[in-house]
């Protein structure tokens, strides 16, 4: 198998740093080539920092990401609480979920903005998918406390005018 595995890797998903773009791939040197050639025109180079800042993090990591993912569980269950009876999606595990705003007639961008009136930030979902992205906002809960997710029940509610 080792002759023929392409292991692909990235900081912001195994390793909690969203937003820094390091990503990393281990394959045969007879691979490289092509791998090199896709990822050149595909992935927009690191900063020198980013880079740093995930070698620290995959050192770190075993004794890291255990009590986040505890701490990322929590908060997903505070956001699916304060949310409850709405049309959320449950994620399976990271840190975001996705809410059908559409089923109040109104669109992601819509919901978005009305949000910021209310303090809340949440990414409207038009072009992330053909045809079905506008009917969604995205709320990203990865640096929020669990005590301040308690409050985005009720301001969701008031942006969706209910």
């Amino acid at each position: 198998m080792a002759a023929r595995t392409i292991t692909i890797g990235s900081s912001a998903k195994e390793l909690r740093m969203i937003g820094w773009r390091v990503g990393w791939t281990v394959a045969p040197e007879s691979f490289m080539p092509d791998l090199i050639a896709v990822s050149l025109a595909n992935v927009v180079v690191p900063v020198g920092i980013a880079q740093d800042a995930a070698a620290i993090a995959l050192e770190r990591s075993r004794t890291t990401l255990a009590p986040y993912v505890a701490e990322l569980q929590a908060r997903r269950v505070t956001v699916l609480e304060a949310l409850e009876g709405l049309p959320a999606g449950v994620p399976g595990g990271g840190w975001s979920l996705l809410l059908r705003v559409s089923d109040f007639d109104i669109d992601g961008e819509t919901m978005s903005q009305r949000l910021l009136e209310e303090g809340v930030c949440a990414t409207a979902m038009r072009g992330w998918g053909e045809r079905h992205g506008a009917q969604y906002i995205r709320f990203v809960y990865a640096n929020e406390p669990v005590p301040r997710l308690k409050l985005l029940g009720e301001r969701v509610r008031r942006a969706l005018r209910l």
